[in-house]
């Protein structure tokens, strides 16, 4: 994940493993500028009230909480295209090739979020023997 995804306030999962804790915490500044030898930023996390112990000086697992929109989907990013109206993506509809704008979230790997246009279970064409055009009739092969 890089640094410009990570916002104070982010809620996040903090495990002591020392204490045997698992804590829930929050994002409470970033570092502007990196250090100059490891190139990591220094964040800092308030922990809740939850613990009864001092984690001061303590090595924590810190896991930023999942908040992905209910409504977004994951989707291989070689799917998506673009021209002069925006981005799309081309998804099948019966025996039809529907091309449906898109709006792009954060990309994980070779997949990308779409937190608009997309509901899970919508079948995106990801290959086509020839370049589709909006409702033109398809045929779904499956590889075995």
């Amino acid at each position: 994940m890089d640094i410009d995804q990570v916002k104070t306030g982010t809620e996040v999962q903090v495990n002591l493993q020392t204490l045997g804790e698992n804590l829930k915490g929050s994002i409470s500044d970033i570092s502007a500028v990196s250090d100059s030898s490891s190139g990591m930023f220094l964040v800092t996390v308030s922990l809740g009230e939850e613990s009864t112990n001092s984690a001061i000086g303590l090595m924590a697992d810190i896991r930023l909480s999942d908040n992905k929109e209910e409504n977004s989907v994951y989707i291989p990013a070689k799917s998506v295209q673009s021209d002069d109206s925006g981005t799309y993506v081309y998804k099948a509809a019966d025996t039809s090739a529907v091309k449906v704008p898109v709006t792009l979230g954060k990309k994980k790997n070779a997949y990308i979020e779409v937190t608009q246009g997309l509901s899970t279970g919508d079948l995106v064409i990801l290959q086509s023997s020839k370049p589709l055009t909006d409702g033109e009739k398809i045929s779904i092969l499956t590889v075995k």
